[in-house]
């Protein structure tokens, strides 16, 4: 059973169908075993916040903040 875990800001529900089904496929073509049994493919979404993901000392929010004053 293929468990594909992604981190990422948050998705919207679109987003979140077009990515799992665009790895199920991806998964099915590598694996045909998949193409009977898809509903083994799991995916699971790790949604973090822009103050939660850090570069450096920034968080992500405070990057973007940064990066958006600098393009001034």
């Amino acid at each position: 059973m293929p468990l594909i875990e992604i981190r990422n800001l948050p998705f919207t529900v679109e987003e979140k169908a077009k990515l799992q089904k665009t790895i199920a496929d991806v998964l099915k073509e590598i694996r045909p075993p998949l193409k009977r049994h898809e509903e083994f493919i799991w995916v699971m979404f790790h949604e973090v916040s822009l103050e939660n993901m850090m570069i450096g000392p920034l968080t992500l929010k405070e990057l973007r903040k940064k990066l958006m004053a600098e393009k001034k």
